[in-house]
């Protein structure tokens, strides 16, 4: 292996546990206010809601900066066999992640639950459910890419409300809309080096921070504990 392959092999293994770390595992640090946080989440959700929270890493903070807007990985809650759980595109594979576990996934403690405005019908509610079966099992796109087979999270909630109400959630920009906006020097750098020096300017994305600022929904719940 040469020299040069080394490195990329250890960036791209660098990348991914940076996504492991973030999208599936949780800190202990505020375990006891998580477990709060999850009761109340689950006395106030409702099927189809969508279920925001932060993530405190190296590359969701940089999700979050570029944005503008906290919320870095959504999904949308849902009932399994009974049980609250959150249909969520993820690492390595979109799947079905209890919702307890789901609100755990950021340290930070901050998480957000939007409800589409007039609630859903049971066949809305039922099509989400069709939706996201469909789309299980499906690899992760770590360069955020709307026009890909594979998923990420905020395309992920957008597919499957495009499905089931024919609705668009959130704002689809470019990367140079994103980036443009931004005065931290160091996030351009950040996604320079993610991208391996050639970032995809013209590249259509989506994120959750548009889809939390959606007008089509209303908060229903948040909590921060650095509020």
């Amino acid at each position: 292996m040469t020299r040069r392959y080394k490195v990329m092999f250890k960036i791209v293994n660098f990348k991914v546990n940076t996504l492991l770390l973030g999208l599936c595992f949780s800190l202990p640090a505020f375990a006891e206010s998580l477990q709060q946080i999850c009761s109340e989440v689950q006395e106030e959700v409702q099927e189809g809601d969508l279920v925001f929270v932060e993530i405190d890493n190296k590359l969701f903070d940089n999700v979050a900066m570029t944005q503008g807007h906290w919320a870095s990985h959504v999904g949308v809650a849902m009932k399994d066999k009974g049980e609250w759980v959150v249909a969520e595109a993820t690492i390595p594979v979109s799947k079905m992640t209890p919702l307890c576990k789901f609100v755990k996934k950021g340290y930070k403690t901050r998480v957000g639950v939007k409800r589409i405005n007039g609630g859903l019908s049971e066949d809305e509610v039922y099509g989400l459910h069709e939706a996201a079966k469909q789309r299980m099992g499906i690899l992760y796109h770590t360069g955020f890419k709307l026009k890909s087979k594979r998923q990420f999270c905020s395309k992920f909630v957008d597919q499957l409300f495009n499905q089931a109400l024919g609705l668009r959630v959130g704002r689809i920009q470019n990367f140079r809309n994103l980036l443009d906006t931004t005065e931290d020097k160091n996030v351009i750098k950040f996604w320079r080096w993610w991208f391996f020096g050639n970032i995809p300017w013209s590249r259509d994305t989506l994120t959750p921070g548009s889809q939390y600022q959606d007008s089509n929904f209303q908060e229903v719940y948040y909590f921060s504990s650095t509020d």
